[in-house]
């Protein structure tokens, strides 16, 4: 991983972080949902991560040998396996 990609989203985790601040100011008895909700999410997001992985084992997004819209096409693909998982994951099913 390179340390620009690390260092890319530092205003989210700063608003993250005051968000966070600011529920459990407001309201510390919802810190549970809020981590309940996170933990949702990111089990959904890595299921359909490898969802994609498991289907797709020879077509990632990064090894793609062709064209640009061949490479378009799978990264759009994963995107859409990984938000079908986090919606899944957050609407119980």
């Amino acid at each position: 991983m390179r340390v620009e990609s690390v260092a890319e989203g530092w205003q989210w985790w700063i608003a993250s972080a005051a968000g966070v601040g600011v529920l459990a100011w407001i309201a510390p008895h919802q810190l549970s949902v809020l981590a309940w909700i996170v933990t949702q999410l990111a089990v959904g997001a890595m299921a359909g991560y490898w969802i994609d992985r498991a289907l797709f084992p020879h077509a990632r997004p990064g090894d793609v040998d062709g064209d640009a819209v061949e490479a378009r096409h799978a990264r759009y693909r994963r995107a859409g396996l990984i938000a079908a998982g986090c919606l899944g994951a957050t609407i119980g099913l």
